[in-house]
């Protein structure tokens, strides 16, 4: 079953709606998320420390991460790269991986 790390707050409705709407998806809140989740993570909605910690594991499934911010410098570009994210190789990132 697919896992969403919410590490940005919603609220206790738009949980619901989420898990209605997708109801084969596991949402777990950042606070519950343990060792074992790590590599069963495939999306994370915010940022979160443990972005690092996931993409630095060789099993991880994270495919999407979804920031609610205008920017996104603050992210590991470098390790979203590694993992096969995408980040650095994009022209308008280019400037902040070097």
């Amino acid at each position: 079953m697919p896992m969403v790390l919410m590490a940005q707050a919603t609220k206790p409705e738009q949980l619901q709606q989420l898990q209605t709407t997708y109801p084969d998806w596991t949402f777990k809140d950042a606070a519950a998320v343990t060792a074992a989740d790590y590599d069963q993570i495939e999306v994370m909605y915010g940022n979160h420390p443990l972005l690092k910690t996931i993409l630095a594991r060789p099993t991880n499934q994270l495919k999407f991460v979804q920031v609610i911010s205008a920017g996104v410098d603050y992210l590991p570009l470098k390790a979203l790269q590694a993992a096969g994210g995408g980040g650095c190789e994009h022209e308008w990132y280019s400037r902040r991986c070097d």
